[in-house]
Protein backbone atom coordinates (compact mmCIF):
# COMPACT_ATOMS: atom_id res chain seq x y z
CA UNK A 1 0.00 0.00 0.00
CA UNK A 2 1.38 3.74 -0.57
CA UNK A 3 0.59 6.87 1.39
CA UNK A 4 -2.96 7.19 2.53
CA UNK A 5 -5.15 10.52 2.05
CA UNK A 6 -6.13 11.86 5.81
CA UNK A 7 -9.29 11.31 6.63
CA UNK A 8 -9.92 8.01 3.70
CA UNK A 9 -8.98 4.85 3.62
CA UNK A 10 -6.69 3.27 0.93
CA UNK A 11 -8.41 0.67 -1.26
CA UNK A 12 -6.10 -2.70 -0.95
CA UNK A 13 -4.06 -3.41 -3.58
CA UNK A 14 -6.37 -6.61 -4.57
CA UNK A 15 -9.20 -4.31 -5.03
CA UNK A 16 -10.61 -5.60 -1.72
CA UNK A 17 -12.72 -2.77 0.19
CA UNK A 18 -11.87 -1.21 3.42
CA UNK A 19 -13.51 -3.61 6.17
CA UNK A 20 -16.86 -2.40 7.79
CA UNK A 21 -16.85 -1.82 11.81
CA UNK A 22 -19.70 -1.86 13.55
CA UNK A 23 -18.77 -1.02 16.98
CA UNK A 24 -21.72 0.31 19.29
CA UNK A 25 -20.79 2.18 22.38
CA UNK A 26 -17.44 2.54 21.36
CA UNK A 27 -15.18 5.59 22.68
CA UNK A 28 -13.12 5.18 19.13
CA UNK A 29 -11.78 2.11 17.56
CA UNK A 30 -9.18 0.87 15.67
CA UNK A 31 -9.11 0.15 11.81
CA UNK A 32 -6.64 -2.35 10.76
CA UNK A 33 -5.67 -2.90 7.12
CA UNK A 34 -2.44 -4.82 6.19
CA UNK A 35 -1.34 -7.03 4.14
CA UNK A 36 2.47 -7.60 3.15
CA UNK A 37 3.77 -7.17 6.64
CA UNK A 38 2.08 -3.82 6.47
CA UNK A 39 -0.06 -2.34 9.11
CA UNK A 40 -1.87 0.90 8.58
CA UNK A 41 -3.87 1.65 11.79
CA UNK A 42 -6.68 4.55 11.63
CA UNK A 43 -8.30 5.82 14.19
CA UNK A 44 -12.11 7.26 14.80
CA UNK A 45 -12.81 9.21 17.66
CA UNK A 46 -16.57 8.77 17.88
CA UNK A 47 -18.89 10.99 19.62
CA UNK A 48 -19.65 10.13 23.36
CA UNK A 49 -23.12 9.09 24.23
CA UNK A 50 -25.20 12.13 25.79
CA UNK A 51 -25.12 11.07 30.22
CA UNK A 52 -28.03 9.03 31.49
CA UNK A 53 -29.90 9.94 34.40
CA UNK A 54 -29.26 8.36 37.47
CA UNK A 55 -25.69 8.33 36.52
CA UNK A 56 -22.73 6.45 38.10
CA UNK A 57 -19.37 7.22 38.08
CA UNK A 58 -16.73 4.73 40.02
CA UNK A 59 -17.62 2.18 41.68
CA UNK A 60 -18.73 1.90 45.48
CA UNK A 61 -17.86 -1.62 47.27
CA UNK A 62 -20.23 -3.56 48.26
CA UNK A 63 -21.27 -3.50 52.24
CA UNK A 64 -19.85 -6.66 54.01
CA UNK A 65 -22.22 -9.90 54.60
CA UNK A 66 -21.35 -9.71 58.27
CA UNK A 67 -22.08 -5.40 58.49
CA UNK A 68 -24.03 -4.42 61.72
CA UNK A 69 -25.97 -1.42 61.32
CA UNK A 70 -24.50 1.61 63.83
CA UNK A 71 -25.51 4.70 65.32
CA UNK A 72 -24.00 6.23 62.23
CA UNK A 73 -25.64 4.96 59.71
CA UNK A 74 -28.80 6.17 60.96
CA UNK A 75 -27.45 9.72 61.67
CA UNK A 76 -25.78 9.60 58.06
CA UNK A 77 -29.59 8.26 56.74
CA UNK A 78 -31.19 11.43 58.91
CA UNK A 79 -28.89 13.86 57.76
CA UNK A 80 -30.11 13.53 53.98
CA UNK A 81 -33.20 12.44 55.01
CA UNK A 82 -35.92 16.00 54.02
CA UNK A 83 -34.94 19.63 52.03
CA UNK A 84 -31.79 19.96 53.60
CA UNK A 85 -29.07 18.65 51.09
CA UNK A 86 -25.88 17.26 52.68
CA UNK A 87 -22.61 19.07 50.96
CA UNK A 88 -20.25 16.89 52.71
CA UNK A 89 -19.75 14.52 55.49
CA UNK A 90 -16.40 13.71 57.02
CA UNK A 91 -15.41 10.58 58.70
CA UNK A 92 -11.98 9.92 60.53
CA UNK A 93 -10.43 7.16 62.48
CA UNK A 94 -8.09 4.47 62.55
CA UNK A 95 -7.91 2.14 59.54
CA UNK A 96 -10.14 -0.80 59.67
CA UNK A 97 -12.97 0.74 62.01
CA UNK A 98 -15.75 1.17 59.37
CA UNK A 99 -15.26 4.49 57.43
CA UNK A 100 -15.61 3.05 53.99
CA UNK A 101 -18.50 -0.07 54.86
CA UNK A 102 -20.32 3.22 56.27
CA UNK A 103 -19.59 5.51 53.11
CA UNK A 104 -20.75 2.48 51.27
CA UNK A 105 -23.73 1.33 52.57
CA UNK A 106 -24.96 5.30 52.55
CA UNK A 107 -24.15 5.43 48.68
CA UNK A 108 -25.71 1.99 48.49
CA UNK A 109 -29.27 2.98 50.30
CA UNK A 110 -29.26 6.65 48.77
CA UNK A 111 -28.91 4.90 45.34
CA UNK A 112 -30.88 2.30 45.46
CA UNK A 113 -34.24 4.22 46.79
CA UNK A 114 -33.42 6.94 43.85
CA UNK A 115 -32.56 9.75 46.38
CA UNK A 116 -29.14 10.03 44.15
CA UNK A 117 -28.95 11.86 40.48
CA UNK A 118 -25.53 11.37 40.71
CA UNK A 119 -23.11 9.06 42.47
CA UNK A 120 -19.25 9.45 41.78
CA UNK A 121 -17.28 6.97 44.23
CA UNK A 122 -13.85 8.41 44.58
CA UNK A 123 -10.98 6.04 46.09
CA UNK A 124 -8.79 9.17 48.12
CA UNK A 125 -6.16 6.86 48.20
CA UNK A 126 -4.09 9.96 46.06
CA UNK A 127 -4.73 13.03 44.79
CA UNK A 128 -3.92 12.21 41.07
CA UNK A 129 -6.83 8.97 41.59
CA UNK A 130 -8.91 12.09 42.86
CA UNK A 131 -8.47 14.16 40.09
CA UNK A 132 -8.78 11.19 37.28
CA UNK A 133 -12.28 10.22 38.64
CA UNK A 134 -13.28 13.98 38.35
CA UNK A 135 -11.70 14.16 35.56
CA UNK A 136 -14.23 10.62 34.29
CA UNK A 137 -17.15 12.50 35.76
CA UNK A 138 -16.55 15.44 33.68
CA UNK A 139 -16.29 14.02 31.05
CA UNK A 140 -19.55 11.90 31.50
CA UNK A 141 -21.61 14.69 32.80
CA UNK A 142 -20.39 17.34 30.23
CA UNK A 143 -19.77 14.69 26.93
CA UNK A 144 -16.44 17.01 26.61
CA UNK A 145 -13.34 14.95 26.36
CA UNK A 146 -10.16 16.83 27.78
CA UNK A 147 -6.83 15.52 27.25
CA UNK A 148 -5.60 17.74 31.19
CA UNK A 149 -7.37 15.72 33.65
CA UNK A 150 -7.08 18.93 35.88
CA UNK A 151 -8.74 21.04 33.73
CA UNK A 152 -11.36 18.74 33.58
CA UNK A 153 -11.71 18.01 37.15
CA UNK A 154 -12.27 21.75 37.48
CA UNK A 155 -14.77 21.69 34.88
CA UNK A 156 -16.64 19.18 37.25
CA UNK A 157 -16.30 21.24 40.44
CA UNK A 158 -17.50 24.12 38.30
CA UNK A 159 -20.38 21.93 36.73
CA UNK A 160 -20.94 21.12 40.36
CA UNK A 161 -21.18 24.32 42.05
CA UNK A 162 -24.08 25.39 39.23
CA UNK A 163 -26.35 22.16 39.57
CA UNK A 164 -28.93 22.13 42.44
Amino acid sequence: MTGQPSGGFVADPAGAPPPQVYAPGSQGLQINLGGDNTLNNTFVLLPRPPVTWPHRVGVAPPVAHCWQERPADLALDAAGAGEVVVVCQVMTGLGGVGKTQLAAGLAHRLWDTGGLDLLVWVSASSRSGVVTAYAQAAADVTNIEDTDAEQAAARFLAWLATTA
